[in-house]
């Protein structure tokens, strides 16, 4: 029996402590709560920091990707100013190359004209009295010619075209409205890529007043 007494004894005991465990004191309710307060409060501002970093994460992005935008529009600007530098200097070059060339070519060149020219002359004197025979070199002389860009030219029409044409000589003429113009034709003219080298020689009209104009 005393046995049995002190078993539950002990049972009433232990059921004392595990509620007096069981149920936190008020003080230690308090702390908890405030503890828990604080966590959920941390975690707020937590939210609202990272919320906050957001835009300023995208402007910045955004402010980075302009900067590359106006690197790459500079790159851009630069490369074709260098590509038009590099153009003009080589106009400039091949233009200087074109009259260095033009010049040193000019005097053989125009040997060359002397020696068609000579060659058409006897042509054709060859051919008032019935004989021929230049025709194969006035025709080596023109592919020589051509070799070197040269070609012959013929103005059109009867206006003299002071630019291209040579007047040596005139002939008298009692009709106004042929004054000045082309009379006939004596030797073409020769060019080099557009430019003269030897003008056309031509004789032209000189209106000379007749006896009925008196």
């Amino acid at each position: 029996m005393l046995i049995l007494g002190l078993h539950w004894g002990g049972n009433s005991e232990g059921g004392a402590v595990d509620e007096a465990w069981a149920e936190p004191s008020p003080a230690e309710a308090e702390t908890e709560q405030a503890e828990a307060e604080t966590g959920q409060a941390e975690a707020e501002t937590e939210q609202a920091d990272a919320d906050a970093g957001e835009p300023n994460d995208s402007a910045e992005i955004l402010a980075e990707l302009r900067e590359l935008r106006e690197r790459f529009d500079s790159k851009i600007r630069y490369d074709e100013a260098k590509e038009r530098q590099v153009d003009v200097l080589h106009q400039e070059l091949e233009g200087y190359r074109q009259g260095l060339y033009q010049q040193i070519m000019r005097p053989v060149m125009v040997d060359l004209i002397g020696i068609y020219d000579e060659l058409a002359d006897q042509q054709a004197r060859l051919a008032d009295t019935g004989e021929g025979g230049l025709g194969f070199l006035i025709e080596m002389v023109e592919i020589a010619l051509e070799r070197y860009e040269v070609t012959r030219f013929t103005c059109e029409g009867d206006a003299i075209e002071r630019s291209r044409q040579k007047v040596i000589d005139t002939e008298s003429t009692s009709k106004p409205e042929l004054a000045r113009r082309l009379a006939r034709r004596v030797r073409p003219g020769f060019e080099m890529k557009g430019k003269v080298i030897r003008p056309e020689w031509v004789v032209a009209y000189r209106h000379v007043p007749g006896p009925d104009d008196e």
